[in-house]
């Protein structure tokens, strides 16, 4: 028997037998292989807290603008069907019976507008259909409504014309559009 205890550690001796000592450079791998382990670990969690967090910024910048983009189609929704309620009474005001004057038409609007602004609206007009035969009785009933300088603009002779013989302007005081032909303008 031996007398070296069993834990004891051993080391080799030149003659290839064991001795009691570690070699040096296996004592020294140990502690750096502890803290390559603890460095990589450390970057993996790293690394995963950020992907979480970068998705749960992710997430809340969509669900803000699905928010925000919701609200917008409302408002665009409210302001189309507030346009549709002025196109709708417009056309109920020109269907009274004997059409109605240049100061109705600006009373209306002056009545209607008061507080309320779309910054979307800037003009609403009325084309009405002229016969050519009825072209100087238009021209000379919107003269003596107040309108001196009016006439239809038209570049060519046609069978009827459809004058922007009432309009109004949101913002400005527009006046240029009114006598306009629409079938002179392609986009109208």
């Amino acid at each position: 028997m031996s007398s070296v205890p069993h834990d004891a550690p051993t080391e080799l001796t030149a003659s290839g037998g064991a001795s009691t000592q570690e070699s040096r450079p296996g004592r020294m791998l140990r502690p750096l292989g502890m803290v390559l382990v603890v460095l990589v670990v450390g970057i993996l969690v790293t690394l995963l807290s950020w992907d979480v967090t970068r998705n749960l910024a992710r997430q809340t910048e969509l669900r803000r603008f699905e928010y925000r983009t919701i609200r917008i189609v409302g408002d665009m929704r409210h302001a189309l069907e507030a346009d549709e309620v002025l196109l709708r009474s417009v056309a109920a005001l020109f269907s009274v019976g004997g059409g109605i004057s240049r100061a109705q038409w600006r009373d209306y609007f002056n009545v209607m507008e008061s507080g309320t602004r779309s910054p979307g609206r800037l003009w609403l007009g009325f084309a009405q259909r002229v016969p050519a035969a009825d072209r100087e009785t238009h021209e000379r009933l919107a003269r003596a409504d107040g309108l001196a300088t009016y006439g239809v603009r038209a570049n060519e002779q046609r069978a009827e014309y459809y004058p922007l013989a009432y309009f109004r302007a949101f913002g400005t005081q527009d006046r240029r559009p009114l006598g306009l032909d629409l079938q002179e303008d392609h986009g109208a």
